[in-house]
């Protein structure tokens, strides 16, 4: 009892200062065999473990290929340990050594459970130190533990307090970037407004300025026509009526008079275009009679 007592201590020292030194290949190859030694199914006797590069390599000799398997995954499952080599060989012979040595340790228990009263006093004061030991190095990996947490909250506050300020100054940015194309926009915007409204009012004034030319042309063609209107008088006052009306391309209209009748020739767009410049033609003064050979968009 006492010796199984003393075992699951120094199983559990071992834990705790692999936890601690986790890092090297020797606190791997301490941590393994204490797992090992603390499990039921496998003899740790009879497996050798050594460690390369966090490498751990299992060798011997070992009963069943359950305890084979075992020794394998406990291996495997340890923190910090990246791949295991498997060179346990299983053997029937050593199977039954390790039941032959059971068998005699726990009539050798039962031997000292019955009769050796001193062997139990030493074994219990051995107990005894082993505990103390144990309860010294949990003290020394807890204080480890406890400094390397006090290192990681420290570096965790600072990674944090960096990435705050990076986030706000970029936030900060952005939100002024957002501000100068808003003003941009809208000044491009009063600009482009401005010469809209500006082109709109000399276009304006000048159309004006053509209608008022072209009413004065024709109200003067039409004033100094007398009784008789000659043919090249009907002509001018017929072109002058086409390029003053909106509705009709009259640079695209020729106009030929023969004794007061016009005949208009040309290619226009549209049928209201065609309809425009015969209308015009036939209200012109001293026009007898209109000839249309106008073609409508290349008919």
């Amino acid at each position: 009892m006492f010796k199984k007592s003393a075992g699951l201590f120094c199983a559990l020292a071992f834990s705790f200062a692999s936890a601690a030194y986790a890092q090297t290949d020797a606190a791997l190859t301490a941590s393994v065999k204490t797992k090992l030694a603390a499990d039921d199914t496998v003899k740790a006797a009879g497996v050798n473990v050594t460690t390369v590069d966090h490498v751990v390599t299992l060798s011997g000799v070992v009963g069943t290929r359950i305890e084979k398997d075992r020794a394998l995954a406990i291996a495997k499952d340890t923190t910090g340990v990246t791949s295991v080599v498997d060179r346990l060989t299983v053997s029937a012979t050593a199977s039954t050594a390790g039941t032959t040595g059971k068998t005699t340790a726990e009539k050798a228990a039962g031997g000292v459970e019955k009769g050796a009263d001193k062997s139990a006093e030493g074994v219990a004061k051995g107990a005894h130190a082993t505990a103390g030991a144990v309860d010294k190095s949990k003290d020394k990996v807890g204080d480890a533990a406890e400094k390397t947490g006090d290192a990681l909250g420290t570096a965790a506050k600072a990674t944090g307090d960096a990435v705050g300020t990076a986030a706000r100054k970029t936030a900060d940015a952005i939100g002024a970037g957002a501000e100068k194309t808003k003003e941009a926009t809208a000044k491009a915007g009063d600009k482009t407004s401005d010469a809209t409204t500006k082109a709109g009012a000399k276009t304006k004034d000048a159309t004006e300025k053509a209608g008022d030319k072209t009413k004065d042309a024709v109200s003067s063609s039409d004033d100094h026509a007398g009784a008789e209107v000659t043919d090249a008088a009907i002509t001018s006052a017929v072109k002058t009526k086409l390029l003053g009306d909106g509705k009709t391309p009259g640079s695209k209209i020729d106009v030929d008079t023969n004794d007061g009748v016009v005949t208009l020739t040309g290619d226009v767009a549209t049928g209201a275009e065609h309809l425009s410049a015969l209308r015009l033609a036939r209200a012109t003064k001293g026009v007898k009679r209109v000839v249309d050979k106008i073609t409508v968009a290349g008919k």
